[in-house]
Order: structure tokens, then C-alpha cells, then sequence
């Protein structure tokens, strides 16, 4: 076979994933799927008709190319997917699936390119962030399926984030440091926004989970697992008076990591782990890392922590990847201000945790809950605290089961500081 024809199958199966993904950032059929509304994201966007088509349409080439409007195909994935794929998806992602020979070889090249440390951040660089807005009128266009990145939307860090808006935590601006007990909500949510087959009906979980926010109105959601640049911009539609922290934004969010704030960031950082020989594909294209806010408070400011790790098919790679990246990422937080809260999808069980923790982190005080659908004893998401030495941390923490949003239960913590 001639090195065309080995390479084909690749191909095919990645712009297998690309198509299938778009479809999924589709909008809802207008005869299924969520009522919620969508608030306009930007209030200047249509004040005199820029942007707009004569006929009241958005003239952008990311609603009118009909690649983007795949919405049928979609709702086809989303419904013609066996139950038992939906239910464990992972080991039915193709490059899990063992390799043919020649392809196999014609990936091991990849593989050695990438000799990388499990447990090593990349050093830390500014992320984005998209300022909280009142909300809008329902738009006459629907959802835009592409990029975001128009600049009165957002600003890199180290800008001036604005004041923050009439929600959120009181007085943080001016408070003094060190004046007593600080308390965050703080929610992790892992929303399973795979392309399909290995995920399915992403809209309508995701207005779910919008949803699941605006009822429990956390001071910071922790968001793993969002994909597309279109997902993002429907929590933003969804959850105007949230500042939206992301990673640079392309065809896909890298990292799939989002951090919701109730207040203004003040500053942003992200970094990366290593990609490592033993990194699946689907780890390799997923580059796994940490996205970090430092946000106001009554007691000075507090560091904010999103990760996910590395998902490991077994003991042999979590103890060699996953387990390395959370002591990794344990060493970087020591050394970030405090005090620091970190939360995310540890793919890593309580005990686990535990023992790498080796007591320099306050953790839950429930830690036999599960997060994982369908184990209810297996806890993977978690949420734990780093002050200085003399202070204190309290941290209770709810699973939220209902609604289901993903293959994994969001969970809420009340974060009590005791700063020096």
C-alpha cells in the first residue's frame, strides 16, 4: 500500500470529528430542544444595522457557509447513538481502538516528537476575558457558529477588567486585606461536550446546565470539557452578568477550560502541560493544563484554579501521567499567591488525592460522594484550598444530580478562608 492510502483512514477520522463537532454547536431545531432564552451578547452589535444583511440576517461568513448549519446531522448523531456508547463513551473514541499496523507506524513518529514531563506547566501566559454585560433583547439572528473575537467583547489580561457588576461579592474593591473570614461558591463542572458519537445532545444539556447556574448563582463555576468556541458564546448569552475566562480561542478552546466569575478578574494566567510519548491521540489533541483568575474579595484578593487532567484507560497510565500531573500541578499552585483554591475534573479518585496531597491542601469535608454518573462512589471532581501559614479553610460541598447535565455531577463548594 502506498503511504496515501495508509494515511487516508486518519483523515477521514479527523474530519469525521471536525464535521461532527461543528454539527454539535448547532442551534436547537426550532421544534425541540431548550426554550431558554438567548440575550444578546453585545449591545452595540446592531444599534445601526452594521453587521446585519438587508433581509435582518447576520452578514458573517460564519452563519451563512453552509458547513456551519449541519443542524440536522446533528440531531441525527444525537439520537442515533446506541444508549450503551452514551453511557460509557470513552472506549468508543476510534483512537482508543487498537491501531492498524500501518497506520500505527505512521503515528509512532508523532508520538516521539513529543518526549515531554507528564507533571511539567508550560509557564504561565495571559488568558482572555469577556466582561460581564446587562442582559439583552432575544437576538433576530441565531447563534453564530465561529470564532469570537470581537474586541469590545473581551480584553487580554493585564487590561483594566472594569468595575465589576452589581452581583458578586460586596465591597471587594476596597476591602481592606486580612479583615476577617472570606467565603466563595465555587461549582465545578465537567459538561461532556465531546463530539459525537462519543457525546450527545450538547445544546440541550448545556441550556441545562446555564440553567443549573442561574438558579445556584456560584461566585465562580470552574468549567471543563467546552470545546468549541461556540459553546462558549451560549453560556455567554445565557449568563450575561458573568465575566468568561478562556484559554485563545481557534477552531477549538485547547484546553476546553472556562471560568465563570461573578466579579471582575483581576488578572489571568494559563498554562499547559507536557504532551508525553505514552499521551493517547485524543489526549495529545486535547492539550490538558490548568486556567487560573485572581479575583477580589472582603479579605484581599484569591486565586482561582481550573484544571483537568489527564483521563488514563488504566492504573499503569494514571500512575504515569494523571498522577504526575496533579503533583506537578500542586508544586506550581505553592507557588502562586495565596490564598488559592483549585477545582476541577482530577480524573483521580479521593484517596488518591489524599495521598498526593499529602496534607498541605484543605479538601472537602465530604469526600465519599461520588461525581461520576453511573459509580456513585467514584468522586473524580473535586475541590480543595492553599492559605498561608496561620490560616485556616472550610470546605462543604454538594453534588448536584438533578438535572443531568453530563457524564459527570457538577459540584458545589462553600469555601470558607480564615487569612491571617
Amino acid at each position: 500500500m502506498s503511504r496515501i492510502q495508509l494515511r487516508l483512514p486518519l483523515i477521514l477520522a479527523f474530519l469525521w470529528l471536525v464535521t461532527a463537532g461543528l454539527a454539535a454547536g448547532q442551534p436547537l431545531p426550532a421544534d425541540g430542544g431548550s426554550a431558554a432564552l438567548h440575550p444578546a451578547i453585545s449591545s452595540g452589535r446592531a444599534e445601526d444595522g452594521a453587521g446585519l444583511s438587508p433581509s435582518g440576517e447576520v452578514d458573517d461568513f460564519w452563519t451563512v457557509f453552509p458547513l456551519f448549519r449541519l443542524a440536522e446531522i446533528r440531531q441525527g448523531l444525537a439520537h442515533g447513538v446506541p444508549s450503551p456508547i452514551r453511557r460509557s463513551p470513552r472506549g468508543f473514541i476510534p483512537f482508543r481502538l487498537p491501531l492498524p499496523a500501518g497506520l500505527r507506524a505512521w503515528v509512532t513518529p508523532l508520538r516521539e516528537a513529543v518526549p515531554g514531563l507528564p507533571g511539567h506547566l508550560s509557564d504561565p501566559a495571559s488568558a482572555s476575558v469577556w466582561e460581564a454585560a446587562p442582559p439583552q433583547p432575544l437576538p433576530a439572528y441565531p447563534l453564530s457558529e465561529g470564532p469570537p473575537g470581537r474586541p469590545e467583547w473581551r480584553h487580554e489580561a493585564g487590561a483594566s477588567p472594569g468595575p465589576g457588576g452589581a452581583t458578586g461579592l460586596s465591597a471587594a474593591v476596597t476591602a481592606l486585606p486580612g479583615s476577617g473570614p472570606c467565603t466563595l461558591t465555587v461549582m465545578t463542572a465537567n459538561l461532556w461536550l465531546l463530539p459525537p458519537p462519543a457525546a450527545s445532545r450538547h445544546l440541550e444539556r448545556l441550556d441545562r446546565f446555564a440553567a443549573m447556574v442561574r438558579e445556584t448563582r456560584p461566585d465562580v463555576a470552574l468549567l471543563q470539557e467546552v470545546w468549541l468556541p461556540s459553546f462558549i458564546l451560549r453560556l455567554r448569552q445565557h449568563l450575561p452578568d458573568y465575566h468568561v475566562v478562556t484559554g485563545p480561542l481557534g477552531l477549538y478552546n485547547e484546553t476546553g477550560l472556562v471560568i465563570l466569575s461573578r466579579e471582575a478578574p483581576l488578572d489571568t494566567w494559563r498554562a499547559v502541560f507536557d504532551r508525553t510519548r505514552r499521551h493517547n491521540l485524543v489526549e495529545l489533541v486535547a492539550g490538558k493544563g490548568c486556567l487560573g483568575v485572581r479575583l477580589p474579595s472582603p479579605a484581599g484578593p484569591v486565586e482561582v484554579v481550573d484544571t483537568h487532567l489527564y483521563a488514563a484507560s488504566g492504573e499503569a497510565e494514571r500512575g504515569a501521567i494523571t498522577r504526575q500531573q496533579f503533583a506537578g500541578l500542586l508544586e506550581a499552585c505553592r507557588g502562586r499567591p495565596r490564598p488559592l483554591i483549585l477545582g476541577g475534573d482530577l480524573n483521580l479518585s479521593a484517596s488518591d488525592v489524599v495521598d498526593l496531597n499529602e496534607g498541605r491542601f484543605h479538601q472537602e469535608q465530604d469526600l465519599l460522594s461520588g461525581t461520576a454518573n453511573g459509580n456513585p462512589l467514584r468522586k473524580i471532581d473535586h475541590v480543595i484550598a492553599l492559605v498561608a501559614p496561620g490560616g485556616n479553610a472550610e470546605i462543604r460541598s454538594v453534588v448536584l444530580r438533578d438535572p443531568r447535565v453530563s457524564d459527570h455531577c457538577p459540584v458545589l463548594a462553600t469555601v470558607t478562608l480564615l487569612i491571617p
